[in-house]
């Protein structure tokens, strides 16, 4: 018989696979489908009897190894080898070399195989995706050690919703952008290629077109901030990735609407400090191809004096 607090947990968890595959229903965001089968196992995990939910353990690693990998890819933090993300077909037939072995042997698989799943958040993820890896990798030890605490039945819960609510808070964080992305306008006319465009100054009317990533702060939609403060439409300095995402998100709806993206990058030398120049112009680079893509406009604020003149060259190759 299951007690309440298993039924409560799989309950829970069946609402977060319901939150992501509603989003993913809505946005057809890849990952969020991996994402949303693991948390539906997770659930299955509590809610049935022990040989099902140790197999569901397997299972919710393969989905959680398949979200991570695509996630990673729609963020531009893994370029090459997407088809890894298969490999989270393996736990599964882990399972069934391994099920009929002692109870011990196949938790301890289990957790090994969600600590490996979290391996590509931990190793090319941003700062806060290796939180949300090394909260799935605790996760992994807590299943493995499951058999031999009757307690830890609690911990393994509480990292899970642990995993469950920085994951959700992001997926908020990601609709709140969609809205401001829609809203900001863009230029009508634009007698100029799309791509790169290098500015030592960009025009005010550039500005209050646009969908603006700055150091300077303004309370409008589609204006990010980029500083360390935590505040609101903040985006920190060396989160290049988010700005990625936000950007290729807003070229990809407003080429849906009929309309030409503008996007400001204001002060990149400030980016540069705080990056370094090789990693600004693989970024800026990621961009220009989708702006290719989408016929959107980018402008560049950069302070020539700031820069060496190899620097500058670089930059400016990106407009050719």
């Amino acid at each position: 018989m299951i007690s309440y607090v298993r039924l409560f947990l799989g309950i829970a968890f069946l609402s977060v696979y319901a939150l992501f595959f509603y989003k993913w229903h809505k946005t057809r965001k890849t990952s969020f489908l991996p994402y949303s089968l693991s948390w539906l196992v997770l659930s299955i995990h509590y809610l049935l009897d022990e040989n099902i939910s140790m197999f569901a353990l397997f299972i919710f690693s393969s989905f959680m190894w398949m979200g991570n990998v695509e996630l990673l890819f729609e963020l531009n933090l893994m370029t090459k080898h997407r088809e890894i993300g298969m490999l989270g077909v393996v736990p599964m037939f882990i399972y069934f070399l391994f099920f009929s072995k002692s109870r011990l042997v196949v938790y301890l698989l289990a957790g090994i195989f969600i600590i490996v799943s979290s391996l590509p958040l931990l190793i090319k993820g941003t700062k806060f995706l290796r939180y949300l890896g090394a909260l799935q990798a605790v996760f992994g030890i807590a299943t493995a050690v499951f058999p031999f605490y009757s307690n830890v039945l609690y911990i393994h819960a509480l990292i899970a919703f642990g995993i469950a609510y920085i994951s959700i808070m992001e997926i908020i964080d990601i609709i709140t952008l969609e809205n401001l992305l829609v809203e900001a306008p863009a230029l009508l006319s634009i007698e100029m290629e799309p791509g790169i465009i290098i500015l030592s100054n960009v025009p005010d009317e550039v500005l209050e077109n646009a969908l603006v990533f700055s150091r300077e702060k303004r309370d409008r939609p589609g204006w990010f901030w980029i500083t360390k403060v935590n505040s609101s439409n903040s985006i920190y300095p060396t989160d290049l990735a988010k700005i990625v995402d936000i950007s290729v998100r807003y070229m990809n709806e407003m080429k849906r609407l009929g309309k030409k993206p503008v996007i400001v990058i204001d002060n990149l030398e400030y980016l540069i400090l705080e990056n370094g120049f090789e990693s600004v112009l693989k970024f800026l680079t990621t961009l220009r191809d989708h702006a290719l893509l989408t016929s959107a406009f980018i402008f560049v604020e950069v302070d020539p004096d700031a820069l060496s003149k190899k620097e500058m060259g670089l930059l400016k190759r990106l407009t050719g």
